[in-house]
């Protein structure tokens, strides 16, 4: 049985690459939040909107002299975009996701390319409107080639790629064993059989932390992210970007910005650091 499958690597992009990644990110994002205005325009006038009258829209978009720079970008990605809001909206109608909303310019940005807007050559991904490849750090080979690739990249100035590719699963032999189980509010997940009930906050075998702590934890590391670059970008006296420490390990970080000589520190505690 072949199924989907995104994986999902580091790469760490060069100062013109960083340039590059930011043109496409900012573009993808006007064009979706454009598009996006434009349908709940037309809604109102009682016009239908789908895929293919936004891809007419977006064309004459592109040869007004006012966005006379999306043509700086891959189009590729700003298909993608319109494609992303598209399905938005099917989810929408299906009762599957809520209303799509805007996207802001703070926090993660991410744009796709399909198929024919990168090369993979000897390992190397070379993404459309760039002439060199990306220095990924592969942990495992890919089971096969990538139908469409996604960039993204974090308010810690991290950079990471996802492939998707086609990956067979062999299928879990079938059992005649049935277990109830019962959802609780004292316990997750209670079962009928002999073995112990299941806490949300419990951890399974081999684990060392729990969900609920693990989850706390990787709220904080978000805050403490967000904190420092919000630092970094006000600081004058910045000459390089700080060096975070991405573990959900990390229990006691803290960020400091010297007042006096306006030089940004990172001072860290962790456990194994």
């Amino acid at each position: 049985m072949s199924v989907k499958r995104a994986f999902r690597f580091r790469f760490y992009p060069t100062a013109q690459h960083e340039q590059q990644l930011a043109q496409h990110f900012s573009c993808v994002r006007f064009v979706y939040n454009h598009m996006l205005a434009r349908r709940q325009q037309r809604y109102k006038d009682g016009l239908k909107s789908n895929y293919g009258d936004g891809v007419a829209a977006l064309i004459a978009l592109k040869q007004t002299p006012e966005c006379v720079w999306l043509r700086d970008v891959s189009i590729i990605a700003l298909q993608a975009s319109l494609r992303h809001l598209d399905t938005a909206y099917r989810n929408f109608f299906a009762r599957r996701a809520d209303l799509p909303r805007f996207k802001l310019k703070r926090g993660a940005q991410s744009y796709s390319l399909m198929r024919n807007g990168f090369t993979l050559c000897d390992g190397k991904p070379t993404l459309a409107k760039m002439a060199a490849p990306l220095d990924v750090r592969w942990s495992h080979q890919l089971p096969a080639t990538p139908s469409s690739l996604t960039v993204s990249g974090d308010a810690a100035g991290r950079y990471f790629v996802s492939l998707l590719c086609d990956d067979a699963v062999a299928p879990l032999p079938a059992t005649n064993r049935i277990v109830a189980a019962n959802l609780g509010l004292t316990h997750f997940l209670t079962f009928a059989d002999a073995r112990p009930p299941l806490s949300a906050r419990s951890s399974p075998a081999g684990c060392c932390i729990g969900y609920g702590a693990l989850a706390a934890r990787f709220r904080a590391n978000t805050r403490v992210q967000k904190t420092v670059t919000r630092r970094a970008s006000v600081s004058r006296g910045c000459t390089r970007a700080l060096p975070t420490r991405a573990r959900i390990s990390c229990t006691n970080c803290r960020p400091s910005l010297s007042a006096k000589t306006r030089l940004c520190s990172w001072r860290t505690c962790a456990s194994g650091a």
